[in-house]
């Protein structure tokens, strides 16, 4: 099963992520900070890919 599906969001990048029922907001809160963080990686990698892209 995927993280997507576990996190009760498996239709796409950028739709809302819903709080599994049963998991603690403490643990759901902590997940949705890494999930944030490694957003945040992505997102510097594809700013450079693009500025790369530019001067080409």
């Amino acid at each position: 099963m995927s993280e997507g599906a576990i996190f009760g969001s498996v239709r796409g990048i950028g739709d809302p992520i819903d709080k599994p029922h049963g998991m603690r907001w403490a643990t759901f809160d902590r997940k949705m900070s890494q999930v944030e963080a490694a957003e945040a990686v992505c997102n510097a990698h594809l700013v450079r890919f693009v500025q790369k892209l530019s001067w080409s």
